[in-house]
């Protein structure tokens, strides 16, 4: 790769043509090495449909395939040739997760894989629910006198362990009670498995353990595995220290003799025992690799963390690493980082620790939460490096990160977040499932499905949808001393606003009848407000987002056949019956914190990480445990339990030491540890370790549990007339570092609309209610979701039938109208556009003045010397959008620029004038925010359109001219 500065050790990598394993410390950049190898492999010839990349996870595997097409695409543009043909069969590379692979193999091979002709894959939560549904019914074909043999809670606990896991249950003792219960076990999960493995084959269904299990069938037969040898000649692995052994048993089954393999690795972020992550794996490889003659390379410089930081987490983790001479030979060996950051002043201490002591678990969660939010308001405005400038900036909230074990007190830490006004937003976890407005909305569909449920009629009494008061609700509970449901109580109350409730509900079970569920849900909100209700509250944008979230999956499902109320209530119970996640919408806020579990970040970076280190022991509650080696133990059999716990709670240990290694390593720039701690023996002891294992200069605050106060909102103050968020230290905290483009226009606009939105991320009033007009009989989608389809649309090369196809959570008007506005770009107006090749949604990023503004160019064609922009926007103003197109055809350097209103027909073309004019002025516009010029410029026709009048004491009223 030319123009691209390597270490030695990334040269040999990347250049090697002979397989290797590469142990990549956390910020090495294996991700970089990995695009620079492939690109090394097709320059010598190697052709794409002869390489195939397995990934952790679907995001990493569309990263590296993003950065391999778009070096590609360059290398193509730059020097034509034999790149050309790369780039026309780059479709044929192969970059998928170990479990696309197996579903690949599966269907290559499906009389060898046993997998049939055609199958779905559940994810895990649809997995556990269909799983949950037929377990009963497989265990019923058994006799009674068999099934009887194992007393709940154990044949429960056992059967979802073994069935989970996809394990078999182990050698049973050979006599006693015990033994006999061992062998009824067996017989009974032997019979579940079989029997749902042939459900789920007859139904076309699969798990990701059925496609593991099946590809690994597949791979026994020779004519399949020198199907493959044939055809894949270049294997590369990522995070090899996170596969299963039956993973790296079909890994391995591809390795024949004369593929080149890559796998990088790296043990002290093995943090997945619990999936089934296996730590002889990597060595196997090691033993590979090196038997093909191959490297091993160690690659250990940070490029992510700032040098005191580096310093500071190699200084803890060699003492909380201590290796296997010290732990035992399971031990991960800790291996220090070497920082290749520059040292740069970062006005203060890179890692600090927070104590909180004493108390209960959740009491010390509330207290720790409340000092890390007080620590946020703190680092707000720090010297951080931006990554894409290498220069420091202010820190800002999106730059912040909370690094969570477990999500057991992740309400905490959002209620202090709240209680701050800080944005934040979470990700995984149960999330959505779990919100308030969405339990709101999960009970009256409950209701309208199944009137006779009490609890559910209850709560949509209560709820915002009816608003009854509990002395309202008590009468109605009490008249159900007499026997009848609260339907009944309902129906015949004397009370008004009762009796307008049971009529709201019986026209929302008629529309039930007619429609599917998300339509009942989308007309309760009309009928009664609710969605405003939830929208004044104080996290009413999170409210609202996640309404449309939740009534976007309705949508979905209603495609995939659960159309009615009832069979939706029903789902909805079975994910609530496995704790199915489902996270929530993510937040419209440009600024927000973000919080997430470890594992949730591995692979991921940011510049100020809080890392919640909990120090309480995990909970020993089961009556079954599954030992790596002996299967299926019983806690009724004492000394084996005991052996395995003691096994177990040391492979935990072990883990929890790579857990820490991978939060820490998350931080580029500042580190804040938190440490909640009991006052008991053992948590005081494993606190005192932590302590000891951070150099003693570094601040540290104790704290005890109950005597914090929530952290207050940050105040605001006036400078020239716009409202600034007031921290310190440093004069431009106030704007952040990045913004949207679309901002310039807004800020031309009026400075003030600006600041609502950007500086203080108040949320546009207007907008809750945009959502809740009266539906017509097109079941019209809301303005934004047409367009973003019909780009999805555009980027995907889809036509009429595939996006009536593709798009389920649009109702059929709405993929209608997306198939229409697509259908315009026929029209002769648009004929000067055809016969490009166009490169499309292409991310930009572009420096004006000091600030660096970001958005998607829809096409480009840098030979054509032409961007262009697509809106499906009913009113048309192209001056709205002159300045975003004015700095992509500057960034691109190319001249000629058009907007594409397809609704209207309409090709409005920018001169080269307006091009450099656009260009000038935005760099003046960025001029003035940086000075903080936030004054409003208010006029009818500019208010009259403004989402932030109704809260802005400047908006002018009246008629807007035509």
């Amino acid at each position: 790769m030319t123009g691209v500065t390597w270490t030695p050790v990334q040269h040999d990598a990347v250049t090697s043509p002979d397989s290797v394993l590469i142990h990549a410390g956390a910020g090495s950049g294996k991700t970089r090495v990995l695009t620079g190898r492939i690109l090394a492999a097709l320059e010598r010839g190697v052709r794409p449909h002869a390489i195939v990349a397995v990934t952790f996870t679907v995001a990493a595997a569309a990263e590296l395939q993003g950065r391999v097409r778009d070096a590609v695409r360059e290398r193509a543009a730059m020097e034509g040739g034999a790149w050309t043909d790369v780039l026309s069969e780059w479709p044929l590379m192969t970059v998928t997760t170990i479990h696309g692979l197996c579903a690949r193999i599966a269907r290559d091979h499906p009389a060898h894989s046993g997998a049939g002709l055609s199958f779905d894959v559940l994810d895990e939560a649809d997995s556990r629910v269909w799983e949950r549904l037929w377990r009963s019914r497989v265990l019923a074909e058994l006799p009674p006198e068999v099934v009887a043999q194992v007393p709940e809670p154990l044949r429960t606990a056992a059967l979802q362990a073994l069935v989970e896991h996809d394990v078999p249950p182990g050698s049973a003792p050979q006599s006693g009670d015990a033994g006999a219960l061992h062998r009824a076990i067996q017989q009974l999960t032997r019979h579940v498995q079989q029997r749902l493995e042939a459900l789920r084959v007859e139904q076309g269904l699969a798990t990701f353990g059925d496609l593991e299990r099946w590809a690994w069938q597949a791979l026994q037969h020779e004519e399949v595995r020198a199907h493959y040898a044939e055809r894949w000649t270049h294997l590369l692995i990522d995070e090899v220290q996170d596969t299963g052994e039956r993973q790296a048993a079909i890994l391995r089954a591809l390795c024949a003799e004369g593929v080149v393999v890559t796998a990088v690795g790296d043990e002290k972020q093995s943090i997945y025992g619990f999936r089934g992550a296996s730590a002889s794996v990597l060595p196997e490889i090691r033993e590979l690799v090196l038997a093909r003659g191959g490297q091993i390379l160690d690659m250990h410089t940070s490029f992510r963390s700032a040098p005191e930081l580096v310093d500071t987490v190699n200084a803890a983790c060699q003492h909380l690493m201590p290796g296997p001479e010290v732990a035992g030979p399971e031990a991960t060996p800790f291996t220090p980082l070497i920082a290749a950051r520059p040292a740069q002043d970062s006005g203060g201490a890179a890692v600090d620790l927070q104590i909180v002591q004493g108390g209960t678990s959740a009491g010390r969660a509330i207290t720790l939460a409340r000092v890390l939010v007080g620590r946020m308001q703190a680092l707000l405005g720090h010297p951080i490096v931006d990554r894409s400038t290498g220069t420091q900036r202010p820190a800002r909230w999106r730059d912040m990160t909370v690094l969570l074990r477990s999500r057991t007190h992740l309400h905490a830490y959002g209620q202090a977040l709240r209680d701050a006004s800080i944005p934040y937003e979470v990700h995984g976890g149960r999330g959505l499932y779990e919100r308030p407005e969405i339990l709101d909305a999960i009970m009256l569909l409950r209701a309208v499905a199944d009137p006779g449920d009490d609890l559910a009629l209850a709560a949509v009494l209560r709820g915002p949808f009816a608003l009854l008061s509990d002395d309202q609700l008590l009468t109605l509970s009490q008249a159900r001393n007499d026997g009848i449901s609260l339907w009944m109580a309902l129906q015949h109350s004397p009370d008004q606003a009762c009796r307008a409730v049971q009529h709201l509900l019986l026209d929302w079970r008629a529309t039930a009848g007619l429609h599917d569920a998300s339509r009942v849900l989308e007309q309760a909100h009309q009928d009664t407000g609710a969605m405003a209700i939830h929208a004044a509250l104080t996290d009413g944008e999170r409210r609202v987002a996640n309404l449309r979230r939740f009534t976007a999956l309705l949508r979905a499902w209603a495609q995939d056949g659960r159309p009615d109320v009832r069979s939706v209530a029903r789902h909805l119970a079975d994910l609530q019956g496995v704790q199915a996640e489902m996270t929530e919408a993510p937040t419209t806020t440009p600024d927000a914190i973000q919080v997430m579990t470890v594992h949730g970040a591995k692979g991921l970076e940011f510049p100020i990480v809080l890392y919640v280190h909990d120090l309480a022991p995990r909970p020993d509650r089961g009556i079954v445990r599954l030992d790596p080696d002996r299967g299926l133990i019983l806690r009724s059999e004492a000394a084996a339990w005991r052996e395995a716990r003691e096994r177990a709670v040391q492979r935990d240990a072990l883990e929890d030491q790579r857990v820490t290694y991978v939060a820490l390593t998350r931080a580029a720039d500042r580190l804040v540890v938190g440490l909640p701690a009991s006052d008991g023996v053992n948590q005081t002891r494993e606190l005192q370790t932590v302590l000891d294992a951070f150099p003693g200069t570094l601040p540290r605050h104790v704290f005890v549990t109950g005597n914090v106060a929530p952290a207050r909102p940050l105040p605001l103050f006036n400078t020239s007339g716009g409202p600034v968020l007031r921290v310190t230290p440093g004069p431009e905290v106030a704007l952040p570092g990045r913004l949207p483009v679309t901002s310039l226009a807004l800020y031309a606009r009026c400075p003030q609309a600006f600041s609502f939105r950007y500086l203080q991320g108040i949320l546009p009033l207007a907008r809750p209610w945009m959502d809740t007009e009266p539906i017509t009989r097109r079941a019209r989608q809301a303005g934004r979701d047409i367009g973003d389809a019909v780009h999805q649309a555009l980027e995907k090369g889809w036509d009429g039938k595939e996006i009536l196809r593709r798009l389920p959570t649009l109702s059929p008007a709405g993929r209608e109208e997306v198939a229409g506005l697509v259908d315009r770009l026929e029209e002769p107006v648009f004929d000067e556009l055809r016969g490009h090749v166009w490169q499309r949604e292409m991310p930009m990023e572009i420096t004006v003045g000091s600030r660096t503004v970001y958005g998607i160019a829809d096409a480009v064609n840098v030979e054509g010397n032409l961007v262009i922009d697509y809106k499906t926007d009913h009113r048309m103003v192209p001056e709205h959008h002159r300045l975003q197109l004015a700095l992509y055809a500057h960034a691109l350097g190319v001249t000629r620029a058009a907007l594409v209103y397809l609704r209207h027909s309409v090709l409005h073309w920018f001169s080269p004038e307006d091009v450099q004019r656009g260009v000038h002025e935005a760099g003046e516009l960025v001029r003035r925010m940086e000075a903080l010029d936030m004054a409003p410029t208010p006029s009818v026709e500019v208010c009259s359109s403004c989402v932030f009048h109704g809260i802005c004491g400047d908006a002018q009223f009246g008629h807007a001219r035509a």
